[in-house]
């Protein structure tokens, strides 16, 4: 079966046997691995018996959320940091930050018509997330939008912004969980971004992380110590949470060989202990 494939089971009523043979295919491969989800055929075979509320997300995201007060916060794709009334579930704000963000005045003056496009492009994505309160998802336009100013950005400097850092990435740019102190969320996406908000969706400030292509792309969600936001993303590094700027940036070391560098990155979130 081809990768994220999805195939119909004729189950009968009861208890049901699946068996699944995995088989290596890859001879560079000294394991092989199978995961499955099974879902209902049909939206109404979910029970909706004692949930308080559901809410349509502007984008879909893999990060899982957190909690401040009475506000939930969660990533999405594309960049998009959006919260929602605990209570009610209804949308706050939605902020998307991309590579448009970064561009920097010689950039731009160096590819003015270029940037007609983009700027174009990014006006219509942040009226979308004007919108996200009262309207309902615009998934495929946010995505359109996203593709076109990925691409373009890429043609301004394929250095800068032409590496999402990502081969094979089945989680998405958005599988980094935010954090919270209770004043601030701090978002990192799979594309090197990390940005900070307020919680009435001020944008405190934004950075582009150094990136690399990798294998199943970044998950490591980033932690809060001490007033210093810590990320390992290609390289380990701690921020200064109130302004952004780079405290400490330790380089990671690959394995050697050009296919084994892609491998050699882990995937879990650190945790802090006393020592």
């Amino acid at each position: 079966i081809a990768p994220c494939a999805r195939i119909v089971l004729s189950l009968q009523k009861g208890w049901n046997r699946l068996v699944v043979l995995v088989a290596k295919t890859r001879s560079d491969r000294k394991t092989c691995w199978f995961t499955a989800s099974l879902y209902g055929e049909k939206r109404d075979d979910y029970e909706s018996e004692g949930i308080v509320w559901a809410t349509r997300t502007p984008t879909t995201g893999g990060s899982a959320p957190v909690i401040a007060g009475d506000r939930v916060f969660f990533t999405g794709e594309g960049g998009t940091v959006t919260c929602i009334n605990k209570g009610d579930g209804k949308i706050l704000w939605t902020h998307t930050v991309t590579y448009w963000d970064f561009a920097t005045p010689e950039e731009r003056a160096a590819n003015a018509d270029l940037f007609k496009e983009l700027d174009a492009a990014a006006a219509k994505l942040k009226a979308l997330d004007e919108a996200a309160p009262t309207a309902a998802p615009a998934y495929q336009e946010r995505a359109s939008l996203d593709t076109q100013i990925t691409k373009g950005m890429r043609k301004v400097s394929d250095e800068r912004y032409g590496n999402p850092a990502t081969w094979g990435c089945e989680a998405g740019f958005a599988a980094c969980t935010p954090v919270t102190d209770g004043k601030r969320v701090y978002a990192l996406f799979g594309t090197g971004i990390v940005a900070c908000f307020d919680l009435d969706g001020r944008r405190v400030w934004a950075r582009l992380l150094k990136r690399r292509m990798v294998e199943h792309g970044y998950t490591s969600s980033p932690l809060l110590v001490d007033g210093r936001l810590v990320i390992y993303f290609d390289d380990f590094t701690e921020l200064d949470a109130a302004t952004g700027a780079v405290l400490v940036e330790r380089p990671h070391f690959p394995a050697k060989g050009p296919t084994l560098s892609w491998y050699s990155h882990f995937h879990g979130t650190g945790v802090v202990l006393q020592a």
